[in-house]
């Protein structure tokens, strides 16, 4: 197995402990695809140091570092692994490139660039590495890029603005990371970061993603403010988890009403006793979850949403009622998850567009509307709610008048034409 076997394609390596490299000197030409797992002694990938080779690989070679073709590189659970390579060297030809739970790896390139080919890079619980590279120079094919919990990383390599066909980014528990860079990418399209208690705020060129549909901000305690431009007004999906007080107040400040574009809106964790935000009428996903103080779900913000189809609410323990202003006529989805306290519906009703009603930990709930359910609705689920469940019984419950037209009903996961068994 060296660099003149012009056949071998594909090498796939699992639970070898006892090997400290794979491959003296470089690469096969014709090596497309490594793929590497739990080898608990290997120190690195290929040694190609010169010392090392000479007695393997013949003078001329030496002198040709570009005869690898490798293309996807995926290493797992390697935890001696120092290095990629002895020489500190990639293939220029690499596409992808994957590493994962390799708690030694100290650095991916020592010659401080990437493979210019790269068109996919994940790395993912390297808590000693601190620089993927110095720059993103000739990376002009690179589209992912995805960093988990390496927590010693400080920043992500400058040159971001050089790759013109990057469509994603995902940070995730770098708790280090304090900066994304001076200047970004055009076309990115996904932004997401999360965990990551040094970084203080978005970056300058935050605004100017014209490209960006996709962004995902959660649990980073230091970021105090959002760009004064606000957010990119073609998103078309924002997550929002873990904010603190001062981007609380910023984010109302701004107001998301501005995203015309939006449709899909995730908000987690918010600390207040009503929804005092505007919301774009343009959203047809709303998912609001764990918000511990608010005691008046359906504010000025729910009136202009005529486009909602699905509307999930999630631990509200001090919600009684649900909900104080009619909900959407375009809704078909909701779901009412985790409200101790909540004990009954308004009068007000569903809307007649509603075919999906799931009702999950509501233990105090023990009727549905006075008017009872639209004839829309074609599935109910209720789950861990003893006195609804109760109220429910086939042809005995209060409430049993109101379900029986519904085609699926599913109380505990269990569906109630069953047979008792």
């Amino acid at each position: 197995m060296n660099d003149k076997n012009a056949c071998l394609g594909s090498l796939k390596m699992r639970y070898c402990n006892s090997l400290i490299f794979i491959i003296r000197g470089k690469l096969p030409s014709s090596l497309k695809k490594l793929e590497i797992e739990r080898c608990e002694k290997l120190e690195y990938l290929w040694d190609d140091n010169e010392e090392s080779c000479t007695s393997v690989v013949d003078e001329e070679n030496l002198n040709n570092k570009n005869t690898s073709l490798l293309k996807y590189l995926d290493v797992n659970k390697c935890p001696s692994l120092k290095c990629l390579s002895s020489g500190g060297l990639l293939p220029e030809t690499l596409q992808h490139l994957n590493v994962e739970d390799c708690s030694q790896l100290t650095m991916l390139s020592s010659s401080g660039h990437l493979p210019q080919m790269l068109r996919t890079l994940s790395l993912d619980t390297l808590p000693e590495i601190e620089s993927i590279a110095e720059r993103f120079h000739n990376n002009k094919f690179l589209e992912e890029i995805s960093v988990k919990y390496c927590r010693n990383l400080k920043s992500v390599p400058e040159g971001l603005h050089n790759l013109i066909h990057l469509r994603k980014i995902e940070i995730y528990n770098c708790e280090s990371i304090d900066c994304l860079g001076e200047e970004g990418s055009p076309n990115l399209s996904e932004l997401a970061i999360g965990c990551c208690e040094k970084l203080k705020a978005l970056p300058n060129w935050f605004h100017s993603l014209n490209s960006l549909k996709s962004l995902t901000l959660k649990g980073c305690p230091s970021m105090t403010s959002f760009p004064e431009e606000g957010f990119p007004t073609n998103l078309t999906s924002l997550y929002i988890e873990g904010l603190n007080v001062k981007m609380c107040k910023a984010l109302l400040e701004w107001g998301l009403h501005n995203l015309n574009s939006l449709k899909s809106l995730e908000i987690w964790g918010l600390p207040h006793k009503e929804l005092e935000m505007m919301f774009p009428p343009s959203l047809t996903v709303l998912f609001i979850y764990d918000f511990p103080n608010l005691k008046c779900l359906m504010g000025e913000g729910f009136r202009n949403l005529n486009s909602l189809e699905r509307l999930t609410v999630y631990g509200c323990p001090n919600l009684t009622s649900f909900p104080e202003l009619t909900l959407p006529s375009s809704l078909k989805f909701l779901q009412i998850h985790s409200f101790p306290k909540l004990k009954s519906f308004s009068r007000l009703g569903l809307p007649s567009s509603l075919s999906t009603l799931q009702i999950w930990l509501c233990p105090n709930l023990r009727s549905f509307p006075e008017q009872g359910l639209p004839s829309s609705l074609l599935e109910l689920s209720i789950y861990s709610c003893p006195k609804l469940k109760e109220e429910c019984k086939r042809d005995k419950g209060k409430e049993w008048s109101k379900i029986s037209h519904i085609p699926c009903v599913k109380i505990n996961g269990r569906y109630i034409y069953d047979p008792i068994t």
